[in-house]
């Protein structure tokens, strides 16, 4: 079974394919969307395709470097929002 990371524009896709099976007339693969991405935001987004192969390892740390991302901004968000109280 091979394992393919497509990154788009809104999502993270993995397509899992049963290459052992030879029966041809069926598809066996399924797509799956692990996180939604904005793109809109520039900040740490490059302008490159970002329609890529990506590893399993790589989508952990792309993953792993979102959730801290939104981590602080939820903190900032806070902040600015008591400040304006």
């Amino acid at each position: 079974m091979s394992h393919i990371f497509k990154k788009t524009k809104e999502a993270y896709h993995a397509t899992f394919l049963d290459e052992d099976t030879d029966d041809d007339s069926s598809m066996n693969a399924f797509t799956t969307c692990f996180t939604e991405i904005d793109f809109r935001d520039d900040s740490g987004c490059s302008n490159e395709d970002v329609d890529e192969d990506l590893t399993f390892e790589e989508l952990k740390m792309l993953r792993k470097e979102e959730i801290e991302a939104r981590a602080i901004q939820k903190e900032r968000i806070q902040i600015l929002m008591e400040d304006n109280e």
